[in-house]
């Protein structure tokens, strides 16, 4: 699938859902400085910290998740602040113990992210 995610890439240079994709693969395949930086290109530095907080909550590293919410509530303004915020409790709250962990991210996982001037709502991968 990386593959398929970096051709399009070059051939998408400006589609942010691609970029999307190509940090979610990398975070999944442990790859996180160019996951951050394919999230970097799908969208602005706190929807980037937010989606690499979502891949990290997604595989179990709740300390992680939690640093990266942190990243993006510095960066975000405004009503973006909420949700990252939602997010980074659901991580708190999953570092705590197994039967928190179920809950998850409110907002993370919802949607499919559709990066743009707004804030990315999820690192989910895009359809």
């Amino acid at each position: 699938a990386l593959d398929a995610l970096e051709k399009a890439a070059l051939l998408e240079t400006r589609d942010p859902a691609v970029f999307n994709n190509m940090g979610v693969a990398l975070g999944r395949l442990a790859r996180y400085d160019e996951a951050l930086e394919a999230f970097r290109r799908a969208g602005p530095e706190h929807a980037a910290w937010n989606n690499m907080g979502w891949v990290r909550y997604e595989q179990g590293h709740y300390k992680a998740a939690i640093s990266a919410y942190e990243r993006a509530l510095l960066a975000a303004r405004g009503e973006q602040r909420l949700e990252i915020l939602g997010n980074l409790l659901a991580a708190r709250k999953a570092a705590k113990g197994p039967a928190k962990a179920a809950e998850g991210p409110a907002k993370a996982a919802e949607e499919p992210a559709k990066p743009t001037s707004k804030v990315a709502r999820s690192a989910e991968p895009v359809p």
